[in-house]
């Protein structure tokens, strides 16, 4: 089956009724785990940004507590679980200062624990590549929040 266009289905959409569109949105909610977290993420959480993006960064510090220092493909294989779960949370916001908080903050706790210098260049390209992605998205937004980002950007540097 080919998929309709978007714009196809805004149309069809605008000529339903609540109720046939709650059912459509409940069956779909059943289909795949990730439905089901971005229907939550628009109902619950869509209206106070600042708490989700507090909620994303505690995931994200509990993560990098789980990573220990063994080896370099047990580093990277935790760290790419964490990139995965943090993309999943900018994908749903969409929202370019949370990307950049998310990102910045995902390079923050690379520095503390030392993992930017690792030995292994996955590990450092991980870090550089988000780093860049922080940048881009900073680049994006406007000039006060620019500032901000840009002053704690500075720190990793140091």
């Amino acid at each position: 089956m080919k998929a309709a266009t978007l714009k196809t289905i805004k149309d069809e959409l605008s000529t339903l009724s609540a109720e046939t569109l709650q059912q459509m949105l409940l069956r779909l909610a059943r289909f795949k785990a990730e439905n089901k977290e971005l229907l939550t993420y628009l109902l619950f959480e869509s209206n106070n940004e600042a708490a989700f993006v507090e909620e994303a960064i505690r995931e994200m510090d509990e993560q990098f507590l789980e990573i220990r220092n063994t080896s370099g493909y047990i580093i990277r294989k935790q760290l790419r679980k964490i990139i995965k779960q943090m993309l999943k949370h900018i994908r749903y916001s969409g929202e370019p200062e949370t990307e950049a908080r998310l990102r910045l903050h995902f390079c923050m706790k690379m520095h503390e624990r030392g993992l930017h210098q690792y030995r292994s260049t996955t590990i450092r390209n991980m870090y550089v590549s988000q780093r860049t992605y922080t940048e881009n998205t900073i680049q994006k937004m406007h000039e006060d929040l620019q500032y901000e980002f840009v002053k704690e950007l500075a720190k990793l540097e140091q």
